[in-house]
């Protein structure tokens, strides 16, 4: 979960419980780190004036050998004083002042480490019962806070995709489409859009059923992924009907892009003893289109051309 969004709202709650940490520690620093393959990030900390620690800060994990040894093992880790124990004594935090540390760690639900909630101090500290009671106590809300982020996250993901194939769904690509409609409205940029379908598709579906009409839509996806830049956006949007949204790409550009496709698609075996092939209409954004589904009808007009011209071509 490298990817979980954390939202403003969350980050100033978790700032209150750093601070609420800290004073009921009475120590000068509480902080929530979060855990990166080569680095730990400060997203949170006390705001006491003597914090060592900068938000946002990625600190290299061969520095920060406290926090992520907490976030490793996955283990709480108490240093009255590093000052006293040769393994702690050159951390980042003894380096800086902090000679005493606790650290507890926070844990997604999928059992991985999101980071650590830790304090530290400049003098040497014994740690009560009712200190680390309440510091749990926090770690536990952060993770389950964690837990309805991640949650909403996968919700999220599940209403703008295609079941099937992944990719956007119709309702998550036309409102990427509008976006870019209005960015490219609004900044004078290029954009091409094509609407894409699959060429007799429903001879598939009656000659080998749908199950494997459903494999060849699914097929036929993770080529096209494999061809398309990162920048640009496939969606789908009918049953075997696609479309692409690609950005500051001229029509020439976007052409040949779908030519080197539908060359490969008509080479490939997406379906034993059955050659698949599909037609496309392709139109550049232009400030004569007044609203975005304008524009998308000609795409459509231009599929249809493609269609009555004979399938397996692109028209534009």
């Amino acid at each position: 979960m490298g990817d979980l969004k954390i939202e403003a709202e969350v980050l100033e709650e978790w700032q209150h419980i750093s601070n609420l940490v800290a004073d009921f520690c009475c120590v000068p620093a509480a902080v929530i780190m979060r855990k990166h393959p080569d680095a730990m990030e400060v997203i949170a900390g006390s705001q006491q004036p003597c914090l060592p620690y900068i938000r946002n800060e990625k600190i290299p994990l061969a520095n920060e050998r406290c926090s992520g040894w907490v976030a490793r093992t996955r283990q709480p880790l108490y240093i009255p004083n590093a000052f006293k124990d040769p393994r702690w004594a050159h951390s980042l935090s003894a380096e800086m002042g902090m000679i005493f540390y606790y650290g507890v760690p926070l844990i997604l639900p999928d059992g991985s480490a999101f980071g650590t909630l830790c304090i530290t101090h400049c003098e040497e500290k014994l740690i009560s019962e009712a200190e680390t009671k309440l510091i749990d106590r926090f770690a536990r809300t952060i993770e389950l806070m964690l837990s309805l982020l991640e949650n909403q996250t996968a919700f999220y993901q599940q209403s703008i995709t295609d079941d099937l194939t992944g990719i956007a769904n119709r309702r998550h690509f036309l409102e990427c489409f509008n976006k870019e409609f209005q960015r490219a409205k609004r900044h004078d940029t290029l954009f091409c859009v094509a609407m894409i379908d699959l060429d007799h598709f429903k001879q598939v579906n009656d000659q080998f059923g749908h199950d494997e009409g459903d494999h060849v839509l699914v097929r036929f996806t993770q080529r096209f992924k494999k061809t398309i830049r990162t920048e640009d956006t496939l969606g789908r949007v009918g049953g075997e009907e696609f479309a692409l949204i690609m950005p500051m790409t001229d029509l020439p550009e976007a052409k040949l892009l779908l030519e080197r496709f539908r060359s490969l698609i008509e080479k490939s075996w997406l379906i034993e003893n059955k050659k698949i092939t599909f037609s496309a209409g392709l139109v550049k954004y232009d400030a004569e289109y007044e609203c975005s589904a304008n524009l998308l009808s000609e795409a459509d007009k231009l599929l249809y051309r493609a269609k009555q011209q004979g399938r397996n071509q692109i028209c534009c």
